[in-house]
C-alpha cells in the first residue's frame, strides 16, 4: 500500500460494497439504455462488429480467415463470436449479433466493477471517481454497446491486474492466460503483456514471470496457431504487414483528446468549447493520475517496492502514448486508455491526504459524472426495423451490400451458401493495395481498384442494399449500367433497396 493511501476500516465495508454496486448499476444503465428504442438492438451500429460477426459465420461455414477471406486482425474475435454465430444460425444473424452486443454490455459492466474492486482499499471516493468515470465515460459506453475489441482488451488487462493484486500463487497463470487471449484478439495487447511481465517479475519474482509467460504463450498458441500453420504468410501479411503499412486517417492530437471530454455527448457544448481545451484537460488528468509514479521516482524506490497504483500509471501512460502516435484513430480506440486511466485517477483521489480536499474533489467529480451519465441517457433516434429488411431480402439469392448491412438483412450465410461474390471485410482492400501507406478512405473509394471490387458484388447479385453514398462508389459507366439493370424497389430509413429487373 502506497504512502498516504487510506486504509479501508471494517466500519466502512458496507459503504465500500454499496459504492461498488452503485458503479455496476450505473454502468449497466447507461450501456443498456440505448436499446430501449424499438429495433435498436437488431439494427446496424458499426462497421467492424458486422465484419467480425460475418467472419465467424464464414468460419462455421468452413471458410478460414487469411486463406479463404481477408481478415486484418488475429483470430480471437472470430472464435469469441462463434457461440453468437451459432445463435444467429438458429434464429437470424441480427439476433446473433444482438446477443454479442448484450454480452459486450456485460463485459463493460464487469470492467467498471473490476476497477471499483481494485480501488476498494482506497475508499469510497476512489471507487466512485475511478469506477464511476469508466461507467459513464462516453467513448467507453459507446464502445461497449456493440462487439468491438477494446472492451475485451480492457477485461483481460483488468483481470490480470486483479490477479496480481491478490498476490496469490496462481496470479501469474491467471494474468498470463488473460493477456494471452487478449493478444490473439488485438496485437495492441503486446504493450500490456510486456508491462505486466515487468510488474510480475518486480513484485512476484522470476519464477512467477516464467509461469506468466508460459501460460500466456499456451493460451495464445491454442487460439492462434491452428490458423497460423494453415497459411503463415497470409496471416502475417494481413494481421501484421497490412496493419503496419496502412495509411493514417489524419486525426489531430487535440481531436483525439476531444473524444475523452466529459461533454462528448452534447454536440452544442462540443461546438462551443475549443478542442484545445480537451487536450489541456487530458494533459491535466494524466498529470494528476501520474502522482503515485512520480512519488516513487522522487523517492528512488526500486520497482519491487512500488504499489500497484504506480504500475497502473505506467500502463495508462503507455496506452496514451500509443494512441497519440498511432497513424489511425477511431473513437473506440479511446476505450483502451480509459481502463488504466480510470484506475489511476481513482487511486490518485484516494491517496489525497486531506479529507476536506478529497471530499471536495469527490463532490466536483460526482457533478461531472452526473452530466456525463445524463448525456448517455438521452433517448436515441428511432432506427429502421431489421425484420422489415429481412422480409424484403428473404427470397433473394445474392444480396450486395456492406457486411453490417448483410448481417442486419440475415444474408451473410445465404450469400456464402450460394457462392455469391462477397468479401467479409470489403474495406480491407485499402490495407492490401501497394500504395496503402498513402491511401486515405476517400482515395480508396475513388480508386479504380475499389470501383471494380464494389462492382463485382453488384454484378453477381439479384438485389442490393445501399446508401446513396455507397451507390456513388460505382464508376460513372458502372453506375449507368447498374441503373439499367436494377430498379429501386423500396427504401428503409436511409437505405435504398434495389432489385435486378426481370427477377
Amino acid at each position: 500500500m502506497g504512502e498516504g493511501t487510506p486504509a479501508v476500516v471494517p466500519a466502512r465495508r458496507g459503504a465500500i460494497v454499496g459504492a461498488v454496486v452503485a458503479v455496476a448499476l450505473v454502468a449497466l444503465t447507461v450501456r443498456i439504455a440505448v436499446f430501449v428504442a424499438p429495433d435498436a438492438l437488431l439494427w446496424m451500429r458499426e462497421n467492424d462488429d458486422g465484419i467480425m460477426f460475418a467472419g465467424s459465420v464464414a468460419l462455421l461455414h468452413g471458410r478460414l480467415p487469411y486463406v479463404d477471406f481477408d481478415f486484418v486482425h488475429p483470430p480471437g474475435s472470430l472464435l469469441a463470436l462463434t457461440p453468437f454465430a451459432l445463435l444467429g444460425g438458429g434464429t437470424t444473424e441480427a439476433v446473433g449479433l444482438a446477443g454479442a452486443r448484450l454480452f459486450t454490455v456485460g463485459v463493460g459492466v464487469a470492467n467498471a466493477t473490476i476497477i471499483a474492486l481494485l480501488l476498494r482499499r482506497f475508499g469510497v471516493a476512489a471507487i466512485l471517481v475511478g469506477g464511476g468515470l469508466y461507467a459513464v465515460w462516453g467513448a467507453a459506453v459507446a464502445t461497449e454497446q456493440t462487439y468491438l475489441l477494446e472492451p475485451y482488451l480492457n477485461l483481460a488487462l483488468l483481470v490480470a491486474l486483479l490477479a496480481v493484486a491478490s498476490r496469490h500463487r496462481s496470479a501469474p497463470i491467471v494474468a498470463g492466460i488473460a493477456l494471452g487471449l487478449a493478444l490473439v484478439t488485438k496485437y495492441w495487447a503486446i504493450i500490456d503483456v510486456a508491462l505486466v511481465a515487468w510488474m510480475v517479475v518486480a513484485m512476484l519474482g522470476r519464477r512467477a514471470v516464467a509461469r506468466y509467460l508460459v501460460s500466456g504463450a499456451i493460451s495464445a498458441g491454442v487460439a492462434a496457431l491452428p490458423f497460423f500453420f494453415t497459411d503463415p504468410v497470409a496471416m502475417w501479411s494481413l494481421t501484421v504487414s497490412a496493419q503496419l503499412g496502412r495509411g493514417g486517417n489524419d486525426v489531430p492530437l487535440v481531436e483525439r483528446a476531444d473524444v475523452f471530454s466529459p461533454y462528448v455527448s452534447f454536440e452544442a457544448l462540443r461546438e462551443l468549447i475549443p478542442t484545445a481545451a480537451s487536450g489541456l484537460g487530458m494533459a491535466l488528468l494524466l498529470a494528476f493520475a501520474a502522482l503515485p509514479a512520480v512519488e516513487m521516482l522522487r523517492a528512488r524506490r526500486p520497482p519491487s517496492t512500488w504499489p500497484d497504483e504506480a504500475w497502473w500509471v505506467i500502463i495508462a501512460l503507455a496506452h496514451a502514448l500509443v494512441l497519440a502516435v498511432s497513424a489511425m484513430f477511431f473513437y473506440h480506440y479511446a476505450a483502451w486508455l480509459m481502463a488504466p486511466l480510470a484506475l489511476s485517477l481513482g487511486a490518485a483521489v484516494g491517496r489525497l491526504r486531506h479529507v476536506v480536499v478529497r471530499r471536495a474533489v469527490l463532490a466536483l467529480s460526482l457533478v461531472v459524472l452526473a452530466v456525463m451519465a445524463a448525456g448517455e441517457l438521452v433517448p436515441a433516434e428511432t432506427t429502421p426495423s431489421a425484420r422489415v429488411l429481412q422480409a424484403w431480402a428473404a427470397d433473394r439469392s445474392c444480396v450486395a451490400g456492406m457486411t453490417s448491412t448483410l448481417v442486419a438483412a440475415d444474408r451473410v450465410a445465404t450469400n456464402l451458401d450460394n457462392d455469391c461474390p462477397m468479401d467479409i471485410d470489403p474495406l480491407s482492400l485499402g490495407m492490401t493495395l501497394p500504395n496503402a501507406a498513402s491511401l486515405s478512405h476517400r482515395d480508396l473509394v475513388e480508386s479504380e481498384a475499389w470501383h471494380a471490387r464494389w462492382w463485382s458484388y453488384v454484378e453477381g447479385a439479384d438485389a442490393a442494399v445501399m446508401l446513396p453514398s455507397e451507390r456513388a462508389w460505382l464508376s460513372e459507366d458502372r453506375l449507368a449500367h447498374f441503373e439499367r439493370q436494377f430498379v429501386l424497389d423500396d427504401r428503409i430509413g436511409p437505405y435504398e433497396l434495389w432489385i435486378r429487373q426481370g427477377r
